[in-house]
């Protein structure tokens, strides 16, 4: 199997935010949770691994997704060339849905130059993560034949917003949780026409460095203010002393 920075090999249900911002959240999921089975097949056919589920099993998995739900979302996978559906039973009439992932085309999204398929899984699929325990079961066959909608201008900056909360996730144990609320509540305030956060009127960006940047200032803060304190205290001790001589 191939080792790959986009894909974890363990469970439970995670997904790392940069697979995430490159080809959609519901679509992560999916592929992630793919991946964790692909890890424990043996099914091989001409040098990958296959695995079956029925989109009832995969509703068992991933109950926060409908079956409707489910169908479009491995259909654009397919679209995107992610991952591949074949039809490998142990018969001919079997027509049961065989999944495996193109991991070459996994290993493209790295690349600089590799186009986000953000604006194609946009369409019609709410990708926020409280979108995710929202699926009604409501939806009907007619959903299929329905013309998908596409999001607002205020569900794509919640949905940026959503990612960009994502990307905090490597650094919940670096840095002080009421530091990183800090930092996410001043970049993304949305600009006027709220059609931007903060740091996307940057122009560059780097997590990273903008935190240890931010927390580096906010130490030299802390520790200016102390020193004014320390001061103020020792100067009120001083007029102290004096008035009791």
């Amino acid at each position: 199997m191939t080792n790959n920075k986009l894909l974890l090999d363990e469970y439970p249900l995670l997904i790392l935010p940069k697979l995430a911002v490159l080809i959609g959240l519901n679509e992560s999921i999916i592929l992630q949770q793919i991946h964790y089975w692909l890890l424990k097949s043996d099914k091989e056919i001409e040098n990958k691994k296959w695995i079956y589920n029925t989109y009832e099993e995969w509703h068992n998995q991933i109950p926060f997704f409908s079956i409707p739900t489910l169908k479009r979302i491995f259909q654009k996978l397919k679209k995107i060339n992610l991952i591949e559906i074949g039809h490998h039973g142990d018969n001919k009439y079997d027509r049961t849905n065989w999944y495996t992932i193109s991991y070459k085309e996994i290993d493209l999204l790295e690349k600089p130059s590799t186009p986000s398929y953000q604006s194609d899984t946009m369409k019609g699929i709410n990708l926020t993560p409280s979108s995710l325990y929202s699926e009604t079961t409501t939806e009907t066959t007619k959903e299929n034949n329905r013309e998908e909608k596409k999001p607002k201008s205020t569900n794509n900056l919640k949905h940026r917003e959503d990612v960009f909360f994502l990307s905090f996730t490597p650094y919940l144990d670096k840095f002080d949780k009421k530091l990183l609320k800090n930092f996410y509540d001043y970049w993304t305030e949305p600009n006027k026409s709220n059609t931007k956060m903060r740091f996307e009127l940057e122009k560059t960006w780097d997590l990273n460095k903008r935190l240890a940047r931010w927390s580096n200032n906010e130490n030299k803060f802390n520790n200016k203010q102390k020193t004014i304190h320390d001061q103020c205290q020792e100067q009120i001790n001083k007029i102290r002393n004096e008035n009791t001589n």
